[in-house]
């Protein structure tokens, strides 16, 4: 269930800003070229957020369909309202890419 997307211009790049309720939590990504070849999504580190994945993401978005996710409880994603563990991150990628 998507809450909004917006489309937005950034480094000379125009891409979708979506936000999407998976288990109960809204999720905020970016996503670049859809529908573009082979699919890429990218995830970043512990404590980081979609900014500091767009300058690896960058070289592949011409050629590819670019997702770059703010994982729950970063950036702009809702905090979980409990703890998640291996699994609820899976199964939040499962709901995204489907």
């Amino acid at each position: 269930m998507f809450f909004y997307y917006i489309i937005v211009k950034k480094y000379d790049i125009m891409f979708m800003v979506k936000d999407m309720l998976i288990n109960n939590v809204e999720v905020n990504y970016e996503r670049y070229n859809e529908g573009g070849d082979n699919p890429l999504i990218f995830l970043h580190g512990w404590g980081q957020n979609i900014e500091m994945m767009l300058p690896i993401a960058k070289p592949f978005i011409k050629d590819h369909d670019v997702i770059i996710i703010d994982l729950p409880g970063f950036g702009k994603s809702e905090e979980p309202k409990n703890a998640w563990n291996v699994n609820d991150y899976v199964e939040m990628l499962h709901t995204l890419i489907n």
